[in-house]
């Protein structure tokens, strides 16, 4: 629990700077995990792998400074509490409620 606080907490931190910047950025990798978890690839991956193919697909779409990408990396280090973590951080920067279905879905799967 102490990892899942601070974990949120730096989040928040490295976010607050930008609070009320455009969602767009989150949104498409929101699309981008729609597609992915539709994919016939993705469908045919065992669970337990899942979470290292849509990483590499995250990588393959975000340069490194793109504040997603950061978000994503680091609330990686929580995998039961990544899209809560995501989540709770995206909807404190953005000032409104962000949610992901596809997200979501990623995360409860591969931390069952």
């Amino acid at each position: 629990m102490k990892i899942q606080c601070y974990t949120l907490f730096v989040v928040l931190l490295l976010l607050g700077c930008s609070k009320g910047k455009d969602q767009t950025q989150y949104d498409n990798m929101c699309d981008l995990l729609d597609q992915v978890i539709v994919s016939e690839k993705y469908q045919t991956i065992p669970p337990k792998n899942r979470y290292s193919y849509v990483n590499e697909i995250i990588e393959e779409n975000y340069a490194e400074q793109d504040q997603a990408f950061q978000l994503w990396k680091l609330v990686s280090l929580s995998k039961n509490e990544h899209y809560y973590l995501f989540k709770e951080a995206v909807s404190e920067e953005i000032g409104t409620q962000w949610e992901c279905s596809s997200m979501k879905d990623i995360f409860t799967e591969i931390t069952q």
